[in-house]
């Protein structure tokens, strides 16, 4: 235990007086994610096992140019670890699984090397190793996470300028939309024998929600009254970029989920009232698929793309459609209402299927 110190948690104001340095240096330490430290509310608080760690691993004195010898001595592969940490936190776990794959695969490349050491020659061969062994759109995937990786060190102040900025994105060759047709939806439909599934998949069509937030809606983030469905981050869930948007209930949409029995939180659950796992569903939808003899490029997020598709034929704009997806901002009186545009729900509306739904 570190010598003098006999509280087990500490505040900002405690490590400042131990380390003999202003608490505008300890909060600075934080800042930087160079100090191990819990978040409570608006408060800090250091737990004395991660601190005495965290001191015995200094080779340099604490003073006043702690935090500038902190930043220089870093290596890649520290700095990977508060990057990580920062994904976990921030964003969705699918998110984060890629994450994890492309920084691994970089720290055996470039772990070693001091971060501001770090430059483009370093990418250049991060994509030569990766090119040998994956697809140009998986390739294009690990470049965009690497780049935007040493971009937030460039916003933590680790580094002044981003080593990657300069190398261009991999170019991708445009490959066209795969949906399906009313006759294979119909298809599909009746091969389907859970008649859970049945209902989301006609669900995830109708209103064009990614598989995560399918899955994850709670029916207190279903809004009869005025017919909406709020999709935002929570506890047990993180949206695309932390994002909220909201999907406009639609008659059949409405009809579909007051079809559905309350069996807990969740909107969609199996048999035996369990929140289904995104897994399962994949691999479900996948099978189906397989079964009645589509395209193996049909997979469970063409859902999505089909219910655009329907909606983009049935006279939908470009630009609504855009908002429904999530892939671009709503007007500011619009994100300042917490609804969605006229625009946006006569898109939904012209998702229909020719039969309502079961």
């Amino acid at each position: 235990m570190v010598q003098g110190v006999t509280k087990q948690v500490l505040c900002v104001s405690d490590v400042a007086q131990f380390l003999g340095v202003p608490e505008a240096d300890v909060l600075e330490l934080i800042k930087k994610k160079l100090i191990p430290f819990v978040q409570i509310g608006e408060t800090y608080r250091f737990y004395m096992p991660a601190l005495h760690d965290w001191l015995m691993a200094k080779p340099y004195p604490i003073n006043d140019s702690m935090i500038k010898t902190a930043i220089s001595d870093m290596q890649f592969k520290n700095f990977a670890d508060k990057y990580l940490e920062f994904v976990k936190e921030n964003r969705a776990p699918k998110t984060l699984e890629n994450a994890e794959r492309v920084i691994r695969l970089a720290t055996e490349l470039f772990g070693e090397i001091i971060l501001e050491k770090i430059s483009l020659e370093h990418l250049r061969r991060y994509v030569e190793e990766r090119r040998k062994n994956v697809s140009t759109a998986t390739l294009s995937i690990d470049v965009r996470t690497l780049k935007a990786a040493m971009q937030l060190a460039v916003e933590w102040e680790y580094l002044q300028e981003n080593p990657f900025k300069k190398f261009k994105n991999i170019r991708q060759e445009r490959r066209a939309v795969k949906f399906l047709s009313r006759a294979d939806m119909d298809k599909l439909l009746s091969a389907v024998r859970e008649e859970y599934l049945k209902r989301l998949f006609i669900f995830a069509v109708l209103t064009c929600m990614r598989r995560g937030e399918i899955v994850f809606l709670r029916w207190d983030d279903v809004n009869f009254e005025l017919r909406l469905i709020n999709i935002h981050p929570a506890d047990d869930h993180r949206t695309k970029f932390n994002k909220e948007r909201s999907i406009p209930i639609s008659p059949q949409i409405e009809e579909l989920l007051k079809s559905i029995e309350h069996r807990g939180h969740y909107v969609f659950v199996n048999n035996k009232g369990e929140r289904l796992l995104e897994d399962f569903v994949t691999k479900r939808f996948k099978a189906y698929c397989r079964e009645i003899g589509l395209d193996e490029s049909i997979h469970f997020h063409s859902l999505r793309k089909t219910g655009a598709s329907w909606s983009a034929a049935n006279g939908a704009t470009p630009l609504a459609i855009r908002e429904l997806l999530g892939h671009s901002s709503v007007k500011t009186t619009e994100i300042y209402l917490g609804v969605p545009s006229d625009s946006v729900r006569d898109a939904v509306e012209r998702i229909k299927f020719n039969t309502p739904a079961e």
